[in-house]
C-alpha cells in the first residue's frame, strides 16, 4: 500500500481485529487476529498488535502515509490505563498522533453514526478514554461476547456506563459456561437437558459427573485467562441447548439477559429523550436466541433495537478521520 491511509482497531478479549481504508473510507483491507492486544487479556498483547498491523497493511508498508488511526481497546477504563495502551500502540512506530480510548467508544460511534445529523449530535462531554471532544448520536450499545459493558451516550452528551454503577452485567461467553456447569455439578439438570449434558461432558472430556466434579475441586484449570477462554468456547452449545428446549439452558439464558437489560435500564435513568435506540453487540447478544429474549424484555415503549450503522473497526477509522482529541 502506497496510498494514505486510515487504521480503525477494534481491541478485545480474544482478537485484534483491524480495518484499513482509503481516505474516501473504501476498504482496503481487514484482518481478524486471533490474540488480544490487552496485556490483562493475553500476555502477548503487544506482539499480537504488531502482527495484527503487519498482516493488515504489509510489513514493508511505510508508516508516514498513516493519515489517522485509532484503537479501541477492552480495559481502557480509565485515563491512568492510557499509559499501558500507548506502550500497546508505540512499537507501530505511527507518524500520526494515535487516537486511544475505550473500545466501547469506537462501536457506539460506529453504531449510530448519522452523516447529517447536525441537530441530533452531541459533542462528547467525558474522559478522553470514553472519546471526550468527539460528535456522535445519543443512543445505547450493550456489548456481550467475550467481554460485556452497557454504554451510553445521553442526550446530554455524557458518557453513562454500567459499570459507573458498579453493575457487570453477565452475558459473556464464560459466564453461561459457569452457570451451566455449576448448575449440572448441583443436580440441576433434567431430561430435557440430556444432549447439554453430553455436550458439558464432552467439553471437559470427562466420563460422568462425578469426574467433571472432581476437575472442579481442583479448580478446573489454574490459570484464570485459560480457564475463562476455555470456558467461552462453551457458550455456543448453551445457546443451542436453549433453542433446543433444554430447561437449564434457558434458566441460564435468562440470567444473562436479565442482567444486561438490568444494565441498559440503569444507564437509560440518564436521559431525557422518551425513546431511545439500542444497539445489540457481540457474539453472545448477537445470538438470535439471546436477543430474542432481551428484545423482549426491554419496554417497547421506552426503547427501540436497531441493528448498527457500521461495526466497531468503522466506528474506528471513523474516530481516527475525525481528528485528534
Amino acid at each position: 500500500m502506497a496510498q494514505k491511509i486510515f487504521v480503525g482497531i477494534d481491541g478485545g478479549g480474544t482478537y485484534t481485529r483491524v480495518l484499513v481504508t482509503d481516505l474516501n473510507f473504501n476498504v482496503l483491507n481487514y484482518v481478524n487476529y486471533k490474540g488480544s492486544p490487552v496485556p490483562i487479556k493475553d500476555a502477548n498483547a503487544a506482539q499480537n498488535m504488531q502482527n495484527a498491523m503487519k498482516l493488515a497493511i504489509g510489513e514493508n508498508f511505510l508508516v508516514e502515509n498513516v493519515a489517522g488511526f485509532c484503537a479501541g481497546l477492552a480495559g481502557v477504563d480509565f485515563d491512568d490505563d492510557l499509559i499501558w495502551a500507548r506502550e500497546i500502540v508505540a512499537p507501530l512506530g505511527l507518524k500520526c498522533e494515535p487516537v486511544i480510548v475505550n473500545d466501547c467508544i469506537p462501536a457506539h460511534y460506529g453504531a449510530f453514526w448519522q452523516a447529517n445529523s447536525e441537530n441530533e449530535c452531541k459533542i462528547i462531554s467525558d474522559k478522553i478514554v470514553r472519546g471526550a471532544g468527539f460528535c456522535t448520536n445519543p443512543g445505547i450499545i450493550a456489548v456481550g461476547g467475550t467481554g460485556s459493558i452497557v454504554t451510553a451516550i445521553n442526550d446530554s452528551g455524557a458518557a453513562v456506563t454500567n459499570y459507573d454503577f458498579h453493575h457487570y452485567a453477565g452475558p459473556r461467553a464464560r459466564d453461561l459456561a459457569y452457570l451451566a456447569v455449576y448448575r449440572l455439578i448441583a443436580g440441576e439438570f433434567n431430561d430435557s437437558d440430556k444432549e447439554l449434558k453430553a455436550a458439558i461432558l464432552n467439553h471437559f472430556n470427562a466420563a460422568d459427573v462425578a469426574g467433571l466434579t472432581k476437575l472442579g475441586v481442583s479448580g478446573f484449570i489454574l490459570d484464570d485467562k485459560l480457564r475463562d477462554k476455555f470456558f467461552g468456547e462453551l457458550a455456543p452449545e448453551i445457546t443451542d441447548a436453549a433453542k433446543c428446549g433444554s430447561a437449564a439452558a434457558k434458566a441460564v439464558c435468562n440470567i444473562a439477559v436479565d442482567d444486561i437489560v438490568r444494565g441498559i435500564n440503569l444507564v437509560a435513568g440518564s436521559f431525557k429523550l422518551s425513546k431511545i435506540s439500542v444497539v445489540l453487540m457481540g457474539g453472545v447478544l448477537k445470538d438470535d436466541y439471546i436477543s430474542g429474549l432481551v428484545k423482549s424484555k426491554l419496554k417497547s415503549d421506552r426503547f427501540v433495537v436497531k441493528e448498527p450503522v457500521f461495526d466497531a473497526c468503522m466506528g474506528a477509522v471513523k474516530m481516527a478521520a475525525a481528528g485528534k482529541i
